[in-house]
Parts: structure tokens; sequence; C-alpha cells
């Protein structure tokens, strides 16, 4: 759960202006409902892919020590547990 709804919409370059020189590919779970309700997702394994852009991302740009880190990489571990569990 992206409990601080750090992750809920794009980055703001106003708020954080080096995160686009480090992050080439940003993703946010605004971005992924958006996909979800337009039906851009034909395979699971599309969504899970921008889920994992969105982990990744956060965790090259945020340092471990953070909480933002350790929420993300939960939230990418839970997301690998609940896949393995409903579809494999």
């Amino acid at each position: 759960k992206d409990t601080y709804g750090v992750y809920a919409e794009a980055v703001d370059p106003e708020e954080l202006p080096d995160y686009h020189e480090m992050i080439e590919n940003p993703m946010d779970f605004g971005t992924i409902r958006k996909n979800l309700e337009k039906g851009t997702y034909t395979k699971l394994e599309q969504l899970e892919a921008d889920v994992f852009l969105l982990c990744s991302n956060a965790m090259e740009y945020n340092s471990p020590d953070t909480v933002y880190f350790r929420q993300v990489k939960f939230i990418c571990f839970t997301l690998v547990h609940l896949v393995s569990v409903l579809f494999v």
C-alpha cells in the first residue's frame, strides 16, 4: 500500500528537479490506473512491467535508508507474491 501517496501521481519536476535527469521512464500508480481503465493492458505482464518500472525507478532514486525505498520495496515484493499465488 502506498501509505503516503508518494507514488499516486507523476513526479512534479518543481518538487524534485533532478528526478527526470535520473529516471528515463517515469511511472506512477495514477498512470497505471488510467491504463487499466482505458484497457491499455492486454496481458498481465504489461501491468506487471509498469508496476516493476515504478518500483525500480523509486529504488533507483531513493536511498535505501529512506521510508520511500522501504515502502516501494514492500509493494514490489507483495506484487511478486500475489502474482505467484494467483496466477502460477
